[in-house]
């Protein structure tokens, strides 16, 4: 898979949440501290305790203008999964083996904007999720 790498540096952006028109801008790795599970257990963890993730950064449209907002997904392609759910929205049935993420580059979408907060931060928009913009294309299989 061939991931396209930035510097990391981002902007904190505020929408009122809802469904955008957007396009994927880039895809690219990154790290965030894994979970533990009530019985222990850390799966996909590295050795210093953090996991590997995938920032999805989308051109998302508002009334006359347009922001980027990001959303995450781990590694995991299995039937019910997140990667798997924003690639097939984006255009592409994932099968066995590796693909290209840039070829989803620039393909139109729905996104699902929600307001996140930590303690003492300001509220920022995160993606929730990704679905198929009607009519946006057909279909491939990679």
């Amino acid at each position: 898979m061939i991931i396209s790498v930035t510097d990391g540096n981002f902007e904190s952006v505020h929408i009122p949440a809802g469904t955008y028109n957007a396009s994927l801008k880039e895809v690219r790795p990154g790290k965030i501290k894994g979970m533990t599970f009530a019985d222990g257990t850390s799966p996909d963890v590295d050795e210093n305790g953090m996991q590997s993730v995938l920032w999805w950064s989308f051109i998302v449209r508002t009334k006359g203008d347009s922001v980027t907002l990001d959303g995450m997904t781990t590694y995991a392609t299995g039937q019910k999964s997140k990667l798997r759910r924003w690639a097939g929205a984006l255009g592409t049935s994932l099968s066995s083996g590796e693909f290209d993420v840039t070829r989803l580059y620039g393909k139109p979408c729905l996104v699902v904007v929600e307001d996140r907060q930590k303690p003492g931060q300001d509220i920022k928009s995160g993606i929730k999720d990704v679905v198929a913009a009607p009519g946006s294309f057909e279909e491939e299989v990679v």
